[in-house]
């Protein structure tokens, strides 16, 4: 059983193969398919994969226009005190069931999801003003 903290908002997106090195980008590689904001932290906090978990993969990275939204939501999230999960569905790893359950086969990314099972779904949604009235609502 995997011991995780309280999930307040789940955002997920989809990762690519490749390098992402692209001028002018600030690239977040996803080790194990997570990373967690923290209330009150001035950084996105990503988490450590298991031990030889990342061996021998190939390159993988997030697309410039995805990571306009993870920044988006993790600053929103950030001035609401809300923590964010975000899950890359290529690469789940240990939030595989995550994915199973929130993350459909018609289903467009990005998804935020909240707890109470609210969810904005696709680009367009992902906004500024749109954005601070769904995570400020709890």
């Amino acid at each position: 059983m995997v011991n995780r903290p309280r999930i307040d908002l789940l955002l997920f997106v989809a990762g690519e193969p490749g390098s992402g090195e692209e001028p002018g980008w600030k690239l977040v590689g996803f080790l194990d398919g997570s990373i967690r904001q923290r209330a009150g932290g001035t950084r996105p906090v990503v988490a450590a994969p298991p031990p030889g978990a990342t061996g021998g993969e190939e390159p993988w990275h997030l697309p410039p226009q995805t990571i306009k939204h993870v920044n988006l939501v993790v600053e929103v999230a950030h001035r609401e005190g809300r923590t964010v999960t975000i899950v890359d569905v290529n690469r789940a790893g240990v939030n595989r069931d995550l994915v199973e359950r929130w993350v459909g086969p018609n289903d467009v990314l990005p998804i935020l999801v909240r707890t109470d099972g609210a969810r904005l779904e696709g680009t367009e949604k992902f906004v500024p003003h749109v954005l601070r009235r769904f995570v400020g609502q709890r």
